[in-house]
């Protein structure tokens, strides 16, 4: 599997832009852009997943494309959308802890966002966000990705 900053980089470079030009596009310094296509775990750690979906957007691909492995058939994936991620947080929550507030112990990250609204969650979260989230719930974090 080509790990996440070559297969930006790739892409970037199939798209004729440079890494200035990216970094633009994205609200990024420069600095911030070139670490992406320098580690691996940036992409998943650092930007916002609106973040991300404007980068799959630049580079031409969808967000399952950009983060799943290569050789994963895009249409093997099924779509978990917004409000049902939100509704199943608040079943998982009902169901197996005291409050909101064991839960977020649990995971490692407030959910005001998530529950503030779409908008505000994709802003503020990062994918490592939706991949604490989803293995806790039992599911697929790729599944979560917005369309």
């Amino acid at each position: 599997m080509t790990g996440y900053a070559e297969r930006i980089r790739r892409l970037r470079e199939q798209t004729g832009k440079t890494d200035t030009e990216m970094a633009e596009l994205l609200g990024m310094s420069l600095d911030s852009y070139c670490d992406l296509e320098m580690y691996d775990d940036e992409l998943t750690t650092v930007p916002s997943v609106k973040q991300v979906r404007m980068l799959a957007d630049i580079l031409g691909v969808s967000m399952v494309r950009l983060l799943a492995e290569e050789n994963l058939p895009p249409d093997s994936i099924e779509k978990i959308n917004y409000e049902d991620l939100v509704r199943r947080t608040k079943e998982y929550i009902d169901v197996n802890c005291a409050n909101q507030d064991e839960f977020e112990d649990q995971i490692g990250w407030y959910l005001a966002d998530l529950f503030a609204g779409q908008e505000s969650a994709w802003e503020t979260y990062s994918i490592q966000f939706l991949q604490d989230l989803c293995r806790r719930l039992s599911l697929s974090w790729l599944e979560t990705l917005p369309a």
